[in-house]
């Protein structure tokens, strides 16, 4: 999954600012606050100003204007929203080029059952007790809860997190960056305590 910052440049008609930098590799795409050493991320409104300069991405995606707000690597483009279509089509592009199996960098508890045909992407976390089905196939990124059940040739895009005891059937797909299991909020109104607050 991984790919040059020159090559994602060269992908979404962009100019690499920082030649330096073309050598760097991205083995995904996420938010400025998320974004690790070896991601990219966009920037397009200064109400994100504060996440941009708290960012560890690696290189960001910036038109003209916004620009100069950042100091560090970054694809100079018209449009960074639609530069960002073709750098996932070209990160998607070379994973299918690589071979199944799992990262060297994957977290996986010793007390984690993996059925055949697994896929683990790049810095992503399997929790203890997790069961994942024959064919199942993890992204980067991605943060597997404790006691969590994946069918079989499920598909977590990167990511994604999903919370402990959650349970996927076959051949479910989540998309990148889903969050599954969270708390909800709502309320519950009685007699005695009318708008009484819930989280399950």
């Amino acid at each position: 999954m991984n790919i040059t910052l020159a090559q994602l440049a060269e992908e979404c008609g962009g100019r690499l600012e920082g030649s330096d930098g073309k050598d760097v590799t991205i083995d995904a795409v996420t938010n400025l606050r998320d974004a690790t050493a070896t991601q990219l991320s966009m920037y397009t409104d200064k109400r994100y100003a504060t996440a941009l300069k708290e960012t560890n991405a690696a290189a960001i995606l910036v038109n003209d204007a916004l620009a100069k707000d950042f100091s560090g690597y970054k694809i100079i483009v018209d449009n960074p929203l639609l530069a960002l279509t073709h750098v996932i089509r070209a990160l998607t592009q070379k994973s299918e080029l690589e071979p199944a199996g799992i990262a060297k960098t994957a977290r996986i508890s010793q007390t984690a059952s993996l059925g055949e045909n697994i896929e683990i992407g790049p810095h992503t976390v399997v929790g203890k007790h997790v069961r994942l089905g024959e064919g199942v196939k993890l992204g980067a990124n991605v943060v597997i809860g404790d006691h969590v059940k994946l069918g079989a040739g499920t598909v977590i895009d990167a990511n994604v997190t999903i919370y402990k005891r959650c349970e996927l059937g076959q051949r479910c797909h989540i998309s990148a960056g889903a969050v599954i299991g969270a708390e909800g909020f709502g309320f519950a109104e009685t007699q005695n305590e009318a708008g009484a607050h819930w989280s399950p």
